[in-house]
């Protein structure tokens, strides 16, 4: 797994995260002005990352994510870096 994910720049993280909460949000289901997610570990970072980057996400829970994690088309960019960028509630418990 290591190998395929050390590959995965955090553009390509975030693009494929967009298109699927894009998807979701046009299903005859779904509640488009709502949009939350979770994740764990490494998802737990792009969680924060997502969030911050994506209009509309109204919650997001990282479970034990690595929030000093940064990627090699991002370096310096963490969820430390980016939460005056989140604005979901609780957000402001990274600092």
């Amino acid at each position: 797994m290591g190998q395929v994910a050390g590959k995965v720049t955090r553009a390509q993280y975030l693009g494929d995260i967009r298109a699927a909460a894009d998807h979701a949000k046009q299903q005859s289901w779904a509640r488009a002005d709502r949009l939350g997610g979770t994740g764990f570990c490494g998802g737990g970072a792009l969680r924060l990352h997502f969030t911050a980057e994506y209009p509309g996400v109204t919650a997001a829970v990282p479970w034990y994510g690595h929030v000093k994690r940064t990627y090699a088309d991002a370096p310096g960019v963490d969820a430390f870096s980016l939460v005056d960028r989140i604005k979901v509630p609780g957000a402001r418990a990274l600092r």
